[in-house]
């Protein structure tokens, strides 16, 4: 993967880009209140990459062309229009194909009489990225994620190691009928908290950020960056929800009534 330090023009010019579009894209969904697991269900892009262009964070996305076929898909969805949004985020094709034919020249062999030109170079470039991007997605990241539906929010979907006990996730309070989460935001990331089945909050938490929820029944956190997130459940020591740059998810449950 690239690095992003000493940035070229180029790529200050496509970091700024990349935060307006996914601030946009980011809004538009939250309006619609979408989210992002029904996003990785109907697009088949990761989790993490979509919250990346959502947070405008370059480090972990791929290739530019690829960064702006994602843009497109998303915005597809979201009722955007996608082909345009896209073409907002520069890139380079950064070749001069025409040189090939010099060379040609200078070996003694016959200039073709169809003449590949640059246009049908970058049409042919962008349809393969296009057949590419979807299985693309999945090659970053092997991972035997699945995904939840909105129509499903119980559904288990990812899990926190940190806070199993050995029931896929789920930690039930055998001391009070109400359960109280703090969250403090050790680093930036994308959260969804879900309070007796209904979504609370989604979206971005920026680092130092303290928040406190209380569900009578059950409270789910799903974050997408679960190393930034300490979480502490009804009053006890915060612990990390996971490793940084993970997805993880982790349902907190009240005493049931005998």
């Amino acid at each position: 993967m690239k690095r992003w330090n000493n940035k070229s023009k180029l790529e200050t010019e496509q970091h700024e880009k990349l935060i307006l579009l996914g601030q946009h894209l980011q809004q538009i969904r939250i309006e619609k209140r979408i989210p992002i697991s029904l996003l990785v269900e109907k697009t088949k892009i990761q989790a993490r990459l979509i919250v990346a262009i959502e947070t405008g964070d370059l480090e972990i996305l791929p290739e530019p062309i690829y960064i702006r076929e994602l843009i497109k898909q998303i915005a597809n969805f979201l009722g955007e229009n996608g082909k345009d949004l896209s073409q907002k985020f520069p890139i380079s094709i950064g070749a001069n194909y025409n040189n090939r034919y010099i060379s040609w020249l200078k070996f003694g062999f016959q200039k073709p009489t169809f003449q590949l030109k640059p246009i049908h170079l970058y049409i042919l470039y962008i349809l393969v990225v296009m057949f590419s991007v979807r299985s693309l997605s999945n090659l970053l990241e092997p991972s035997n994620l699945n995904t939840t539906t909105a129509h499903n929010i119980e559904e288990k979907s990812f899990y926190s190691p940190a806070f199993d006990d050995g029931s896929g996730g789920t930690r039930i309070d055998s001391d009070n009928q109400q359960v109280v989460v703090d969250i403090i935001m050790k680093d930036q990331s994308w959260l969804q908290v879900v309070v007796d089945g209904k979504v609370e909050f989604e979206g971005t938490l920026a680092s130092g950020s303290h928040r406190t929820w209380i569900a009578n029944n059950r409270l789910t956190i799903k974050a997408g960056n679960a190393g930034g997130v300490l979480v502490g459940f009804n009053h006890r020591q915060a612990k990390q929800l996971g490793k940084p740059g993970e997805v993880e998810e982790v349902t907190f449950r009240a005493k049931k009534e005998s």
